[in-house]
């Protein structure tokens, strides 16, 4: 097992591929340190900037409320006057928000009855959902209609003098 002196011995890199490997590594080196600063950077700029958008949004609600209180104190804080809603206008809503769920209901299938396939509870929680929006917005719609047909009318006094 003889060798040969050279034939064993690998070749020396040239200063030039020394010069790139080397270059090579303070690059890799830099870009790995730049991700680890900004791994730790990152969540305190990223808990600077929410608080900073949330101070934002307060204060433009803050702003909005300020200006809606100084509004009306320079309307000589009028109020309007607010005409009471018959209790027949509720009932009516209640009814008529019934009524329109039943029908959605029953053109949409959905399966509220325990021997209908595919029946779930929640289908049910849709249902009183639909009904709760329908009758909130009838209910303001049907008693802001007869508030305004009552204004034109004259009101009898709570005390006759």
């Amino acid at each position: 097992m003889l060798r040969k002196q050279g034939a064993s011995a690998a070749p020396k890199p040239s200063s030039v591929k020394r010069f790139k490997h080397g270059v090579a590594e303070v690059i890799g080196a830099t870009v790995e340190g730049l991700a680890g600063l900004g791994a730790l950077i990152g969540a305190p700029v990223a808990m600077v900037l929410g608080k900073l958008f949330l101070a934002v949004i307060l204060g433009a609600v803050a702003l909005g409320v300020f200006l809606r209180f100084a509004d009306r104190q320079r309307r000589g804080a009028q109020t309007p006057v607010k005409i009471a809603t018959p209790a027949w206008v509720q009932a009516v809503a209640a009814l008529v928000s019934a009524v329109e769920v039943a029908v959605l209901v029953e053109a949409t299938k959905l399966p509220v009855r325990h021997d209908q396939p595919d029946f779930t509870q929640a289908n049910w929680l849709l249902v009183l959902l639909a009904w709760g929006v329908a009758y909130t917005l009838q209910a303001r719609w049907l008693g802001a209609a007869v508030a305004h047909h009552r204004r034109g009318k004259p009101t009898t006094p709570a005390r006759l003098p």
